[in-house]
């Protein structure tokens, strides 16, 4: 798994009215480009399939 950086969108929360994330779950995502999941755990590592 690559490296790289993480880029968040404080503007958009505040524009939308988002609620905050609950951070100690831990958070999983798909990507649709190869069909891989990432799991953002609690302490803020990521590791994925």
């Amino acid at each position: 798994m690559a490296e790289g950086e993480i880029t968040t969108f404080a503007a958009l929360t505040e524009r939308f009215n988002l609620p905050l994330g609950n951070y100690k779950k831990p958070k999983l995502l798909y990507c649709s480009n190869g069909g891989h999941f990432l799991r953002i755990l609690p302490d803020g590592t990521v590791d994925g399939t």
